[in-house]
């Protein structure tokens, strides 16, 4: 049986150290700001150096990859011989999926012998990294990629995220929610609590007043959600919050679950804006 190669892409947060000692590729969905491209995780560019640029007035803007950018990055896999599994970004926030399925189709012309898998995580950020990490765990047990495929697919809608958001302008810029809602919640001068649903897009799930209140909403919906069964893990991540993060970690831990915790990627960060932190985790509930 050929072995299949796993990639992703930098709408999920990472450490490059992480990928690299799990062998995971990723496609670069990158970050323009005063005409510079930014590529993968914040090779160019810390996030305190690109968030000073914001507050100075430049605005950022993310590129889908395109079919080009995907052919020729699935192309050196199936190249050497190798099938691969994709696991994508949401479909609900970009067109990158739908971009990534049109590549697959024409490759399959030109490589009849070789397998491309693709899943729609219906995730970004850390949840999107908690899908990786399932499909990983799958394919170390043996699984074929239709098996992994198949286990994500009935799965991923029990995939939880939360995310803390300090300012809702930065979603709002970017398209991902309404001018309305943003201005709702910056008016009320409360703190947004915002998930994904089952198509993969955010929604505003919760609004509270105080920060300190947000955490503990967040900290009690895991206590009472998370299905250890599912994943037993815990994925969190900041935009510019890294002691707050440390903080949630902690009390993570507290409960007995491992936590990885990481920087958000500047793909994300693009839209979130600092002071993000963004939780998740597998659920004993389905999303809305």
């Amino acid at each position: 049986m050929n072995s299949y190669c796993i990639v992703s892409d930098s709408c999920l947060d990472f450490s490059p150290e992480e990928m690299k000692a799990k062998g995971v590729e990723l496609v670069p969905i990158n970050t323009v700001m005063d005409e510079v491209e930014y590529g993968l995780n914040r090779e160019k560019i810390s996030l305190e150096d690109f968030f000073q640029k914001i507050k100075e007035g430049a605005r950022p803007t993310t590129v889908a990859a395109n079919p080009a950018d995907y052919q020729d990055f699935f192309e050196k896999f199936l190249k050497e011989g190798k099938d691969l599994l994709y696991i994508a970004f949401s479909s609900g926030l970009s067109s990158s999926y739908a971009n990534a399925r049109l590549a697959i189709e024409d490759l399959k012309g030109t490589y009849p012998d070789r397998k491309i898998g693709l899943v729609d995580t219906r995730s970004a950020s850390v949840i999107e990294s908690l899908v990786l990490a399932m499909a990983l765990r799958e394919q170390a047990a043996g699984k074929t990629m239709d098996q992994v495929v198949d286990y994500l697919e009935e799965k991923i809608p029990y995939t939880k995220v939360e995310f803390i958001i300090d300012d809702l302008f930065h979603l709002e810029r970017g398209g991902r929610i309404s001018k309305t809602k943003a201005i709702f919640g910056t008016a009320l001068k409360v703190v947004p609590i915002l998930s994904m649903d089952l198509e993969g897009k955010l929604y505003l799930s919760e609004s509270v007043r105080g920060r300190k209140k947000a955490l503990g909403t967040i900290l009690s919906h895991l206590k009472e959600n998370i299905d250890p069964d599912l994943y037993d893990e815990v994925y969190v991540s900041y935009s510019s919050s890294g002691k707050e993060a440390a903080s949630l970690k902690e009390a993570i831990e507290a409960l007995g679950f491992k936590v990885h915790l990481y920087e958000m990627s500047l793909t994300i960060a693009a839209h979130t804006g600092p002071g993000c932190l963004v939780l998740a985790y597998g659920s004993k509930k389905k999303r809305d």
